[in-house]
């Protein structure tokens, strides 16, 4: 089949007028293959799509291939691997303008809680980073004014990362006293209620989000809980009792669970990258500069000195 002959067929969702298959295709691969591939490839998607849709577009530089089934996609996957072409990743080697993949019918709901989901586990991520050096150098402090100040600052950003942490924890909600609940569960349900994820990658991440949350702390004490009394408290503060959550729940301990919770998202949003054709900032790059910047500066705070006092030195 010539190029162009193939690049027609594509367009009608790669089949005959009388075998039209839906293009209802979330599940895509891109590979790094030219014309010279393109043939070997298509036959083998024919096969192990069967009668089930399927399509590829002929992009520049790559390909993507698109399958209603996630088994033919699967097995797609096996063979493109067995065959040593590589597999491009969303965030990683394309630019999300240079991706080119139409986007698959999705309520402006499922976007939106994609998008704020995506935005906190950001937030979470950026506070971790900047609580990193107070937590690893507080202890070396002497002089008490700096101790007690940085002690402020590293509650007030665990505060933060808290609350952000809260919001990706909350329990969905469709009838909200400020709208739908937008947190990792909704955005699950959501997945599952439109179908974008397959059966088998929803129960993978339900598994995965339960683990994390019992996990947390390393089971010393509920660290979800915690997180929601300390979030309660700060939102509306109550005379009885009067402990304050924060004196029960290690920064530490917040700091590993946003960790968990981070790498989840990342391996989360690659797979609604794949699903939709929509790929979102990338979460791992943008946090790791930030993370690059937040050192440059707190190493520019740590290296200025007190008048008269040595005020970083190890003691």
């Amino acid at each position: 089949m010539k190029l162009s002959d193939f690049q027609q067929r594509a367009a009608q969702g790669g089949n005959s007028s009388k075998s039209q298959f839906p293009r209802n295709c979330r599940h895509v691969l891109r590979v790094d293959a030219g014309t010279p591939s393109f043939e070997t490839l298509y036959r083998e998607m024919k096969q192990v799509a069967g009668n089930t849709g399927r399509f590829v577009e002929v992009l520049p530089g790559h390909m993507a291939f698109r399958f209603e089934s996630f088994e033919a996609h699967l097995k797609f996957y096996t063979f493109v691997v067995s065959s040593h072409i590589r597999i491009l990743r969303p965030g990683e080697d394309l630019l999300p303008a240079d991706m080119m993949i139409g986007a698959a019918s999705l309520s402006e709901k499922f976007r939106e809680c994609r998008s704020r989901v995506h935005e906190d586990a950001f937030e979470a991520r950026l506070a971790q980073h900047m609580i990193g050096p107070i937590l690893g150098r507080l202890n070396e402090v002497k002089v008490d004014y700096v101790y007690q100040t940085s002690l402020f600052l590293r509650r007030s950003i665990v505060r933060y990362q808290v609350l952000a942490l809260y919001r990706l924890l909350d329990k969905p909600n469709e009838k909200g006293k400020t709208g739908i609940t937008a947190s990792i569960e909704s955005l699950l349900d959501m997945a599952r209620s439109e179908d974008v994820l397959s059966a088998q990658q929803l129960d993978k991440y339900i598994r995965d989000f339960a683990k994390i949350k019992t996990d947390g702390a390393q089971g010393e004490y509920d660290l979800v809980q915690a997180i929601r009394d300390l979030r309660n408290t700060q939102v509306a503060h109550s005379l009885i009792p009067h402990t304050d959550p924060t004196d029960q729940l290690w920064a530490h301990h917040v700091s590993e669970f946003a960790d968990e919770i981070f790498r989840f998202m990342v391996e989360l949003e690659g797979d609604l990258t794949e699903a939709t054709g929509i790929a979102l900032n990338s979460l791992r790059i943008n946090a790791d500069r930030f993370r690059d910047d937040t050192d440059a500066l707190w190493q520019l705070l740590v290296t200025e000195k007190t008048p008269g006092e040595e005020v970083w030195e190890r003691r």
